[in-house]
């Protein structure tokens, strides 16, 4: 199984305006979880209701750490299906030996292109240290639309909340 690459291949089927959710692994998942994270979303989002109404809905499994839930704007997703994703995902954190709700990870693209969950304090003073370089890439998880996420999923360090922990 692969999983999308690049932002542009998700959702085209979808507008830009569309209701987006991320949840990230804290560790790249395998073929094995990869294939029952699948087959688990595809059952959830094929049944997933807002209020008794069918969301137009689909997933997207990226880079092999992050599960990206669209609902199309002409469907609502209440508090209520939501929290049906998150209780999915917690669910699955057990078998699959990761975590995807827990937000006090960071993840991070590299210099060598591996992706790490690194704590928030840790984060800090890796980036103070010099231990994560500048032109490190740092993964907006706080993306809401389809719009945000192609534009600004993954951003520059630079540009992310931890510039702040750079060294003058």
């Amino acid at each position: 199984m692969m999983t999308n690459e690049s932002p542009m291949d998700s959702f085209l089927d979808f507008p830009e305006n569309s209701s987006l959710w991320v949840y990230h692994s804290s560790k790249p998942l395998n073929e094995p979880q990869l294939e029952r994270l699948q087959t688990s979303l595809t059952h959830f989002v094929k049944n997933w209701k807002s209020h008794g109404q069918a969301l137009k809905a689909d997933f997207s499994l990226y880079l092999n750490q992050f599960v990206i839930l669209v609902v199309h704007p002409s469907s609502m997703a209440s508090g209520c299906s939501i929290d049906g994703s998150v209780h999915l995902l917690k669910s699955l954190e057990t078998e699959l030996e990761t975590e995807f709700l827990n937000n006090a990870l960071v993840p991070i693209r590299l210099e060598d292109n591996r992706i790490v969950s690194i704590p928030f304090l840790e984060a800090r003073k890796d980036v103070k240290t010099g231990k994560i370089a500048r032109d490190a890439k740092v993964f907006n998880l706080s993306v809401r639309n389809l719009s945000e996420f192609r534009n600004n999923f993954e951003i520059d360090l630079m540009d992310s909340f931890l510039k702040n922990s750079l060294p003058a």
